[in-house]
């Protein structure tokens, strides 16, 4: 929490410091962005559910996003989706966890252009659903995760010849969240797509630091090429939930990212 308050002490400042030195904002320095993207990449989760008892259930993933890049005069706006599946394991017992995001936005502000950084920052806005069953600990019950989570977001490109790097920085500061009631009947289950999605939805709560904190950490290197750019990247994702049931997932990703109809000006 002291973590997450810091970041967005410095996120603010950054923004407020560079706000008054227009040197660094230069617009004819910027490079116009427009593009389509697809990823590909491999993870591991570490999940921690209370209700599992205190067993951490950990385990490979498959990960796909999908998304857009639009930069304008005055702003940049980025959307994406994502979805993974991943299997877990724990003392010779399994589990499944599908993670979906169906929005992913940052409308970012240019904080400083040269031809050489640039630096973005913004709010963003992210739908999260955390999906999981443990058929060998706890039969049919499921368990979840969902959030529509707003946070702060840095992005920095520090620009070469035939390279890009970027960093991408992301903290929680609110939103609303559902998890499991800390006991359910345990001879009841449905599998039923609208008691799932009602499930997700169920007694959604607003809170902030004090309930949850969703940190996310993505660097990448992308290869400039003439018609369409490719990246690999490395992403680390810890979100934690506090109030009972408790939970802890952690996530570090490898993907590949392959940028389509691109345009810079």
């Amino acid at each position: 929490m002291r973590l997450g308050k810091l970041y967005i002490f410095i996120l603010v400042a950054v923004f407020v410091f560079n706000r008054f030195n227009n040197v660094f904002s230069q617009n004819e320095h910027s490079i116009r962005e427009r593009n389509t993207f697809l990823s590909a990449g491999l993870q591991f989760n570490q999940i921690k559910e209370q209700l599992n008892f205190g067993l951490v259930f950990r385990g490979p993933a498959v990960d796909l996003q999908a998304g857009l890049t639009r930069e304008y005069k005055h702003f940049l706006f980025e959307y994406s989706g994502k979805l993974n599946l991943s299997l877990l394991f724990s003392k010779g017992m399994t589990g499944i966890s599908l993670n979906l995001q169906p929005v992913n936005g940052f409308l970012g502000i240019p904080v400083l252009r040269s031809p050489v950084i640039r630096i973005f920052l913004g709010p963003s806005l992210t739908t999260e659903y955390r999906y999981q069953l443990y058929p060998d600990l706890q039969g049919g019950q499921s368990y979840w995760f969902s959030g529509f989570i707003l946070s702060p977001r840095l992005r920095l490109d520090y620009i070469t010849v035939k390279k890009i790097f970027r960093l991408n920085l992301l903290n929680s500061v609110g939103g609303f969240t559902s998890r499991p009631d800390d006991y359910r009947d345990p001879y009841f289950y449905s599998f039923k797509f609208a008691d799932i999605v009602s499930n997700l939805h169920h007694d959604l709560r607003f809170g902030s630091f004090d309930q949850f904190n969703l940190f996310t950490l993505d660097l990448e290197m992308i290869f400039l090429k003439k018609k369409s750019d490719l990246s690999i990247g490395y992403g680390l994702e810890y979100l934690t939930y506090h109030p009972a049931p408790e939970l802890k997932c952690l996530t570090h990703s490898i993907r590949l990212k392959f940028y389509l109809k691109k345009h810079r000006s």
